[in-house]
């Protein structure tokens, strides 16, 4: 029997499953990979507790649409206030 994850097919069975496409970002655009992926990963965690995502088309994977939502700049991650000057 085939594998579910097998791109191969053989004779006489159902055709090789097919893949969803890929997300492909270009890391040379990124001001921080580390910040994109830190932000990506706690949204995806929001969406695992039920918020409402931002993008038109949500994918099935909540990862997935994380990534979508960071990429297309619909979330952004949260900027420190600047700390208070102490009073002389």
């Amino acid at each position: 029997m085939p594998r579910p994850w097998s791109r191969r097919s053989s004779a006489g069975s159902e055709p090789a499953r097919q893949f969803p496409e890929q997300i492909v970002i270009d890391r040379s655009k990124l001001p921080n990979a580390f910040e994109f992926v830190t932000v990506a990963g706690a949204r995806a965690r929001q969406l695992l507790r039920g918020c409402t995502p931002r993008v038109d088309e949500p994918s099935a994977k909540k990862a997935r649409t994380a990534v979508n939502e960071v990429a297309a700049g619909a979330v952004r991650p949260l900027e420190p206030e600047p700390a208070p000057e102490p009073a002389r």
